[in-house]
């Protein structure tokens, strides 16, 4: 009960603001207060939304978003269908799912050959499940409970697309595939 009135105040939000067109309905932006901090989200779904970055969640900034037991899924944007990292952001991934998520290229623009030095308004299509920009940070922390599967980009990394200097990903070691 509790995250769905937060879930439809933030949605109101974001209508109000228009700021869905541009992120996703879970936008963690730093500011003076929470640079270097850690905003926990723990439980519940985002799903069925659409925006240019990060789908269902963006991550911009110097901040860290620490995820447990979320669903994220069925969500679509340009870049990050599931979920995207701006601006040195970093996000710790525990137990839930990332999953059906879709970047896709919009009707009428070109195709590209590379994203190799180019900034994500430049580029569209990738990541189906994660975009990673520069610098920045993923990590997961839970594999007994993990899932990344089902997402779909238009031009590369169906599941994870990190580009850029100083982008990190930790991935689980994985001894069983039951």
């Amino acid at each position: 009960d509790f995250f769905y009135k937060i879930h439809i105040f933030i949605r109101l939000f974001n209508d109000i603001c228009h700021i869905q067109d541009y992120v996703g309905i879970g936008y963690v932006r730093d500011s003076s207060d929470s640079v270097g901090k850690t905003v926990t989200f723990n439980g519940g779904s985002v799903t069925e939304n659409e925006a240019e970055y990060g789908g269902g969640v963006c991550v911009d900034g110097l901040i860290t978003l620490s995820i447990g037991s979320v669903e994220i899924a069925e969500n679509t944007a340009v870049n990050g269908g599931g979920v995207c990292l701006l601006n040195k952001a970093d996000i710790e991934f525990g137990k839930g799912q990332i999953k059906n998520n879709n970047a896709k290229v919009k009707a009428g623009t070109p195709a590209f050959q590379t994203a190799w030095q180019k900034e994500i308004d430049e580029v569209a299509g990738l990541g189906g499940g994660l975009y990673l920009s520069s610098g920045t940070v993923l990590a997961f922390t839970d594999i007994d409970e993990l899932g990344l599967f089902g997402n779909f980009a238009d031009s590369g990394g169906d599941e994870i697309f990190a580009n850029g200097k100083d982008t990190k990903v930790t991935l689980p070691v994985v001894t069983d595939m039951n």
